[in-house]
């Protein structure tokens, strides 16, 4: 992390902000994994959806 500049924590706002956000998921026909452990092993040049 610290190679790469990255903090160990997120700043208060944006903390403040996740709290806002509802736990509720609409999941619109999908089923739900997130309990789920589930890893992908991507190549170096592989982009985010």
């Amino acid at each position: 992390m610290l190679q790469y500049g990255l903090v160990k924590q997120f700043p208060k706002d944006v903390l403040n902000e996740a709290k806002d956000i509802s736990g509720t998921i609409d999941a619109n026909g999908r089923i739900d994994l997130r309990e789920k452990v589930i890893f992908t092993i991507d190549p170096e040049d592989a982009k985010g959806l």
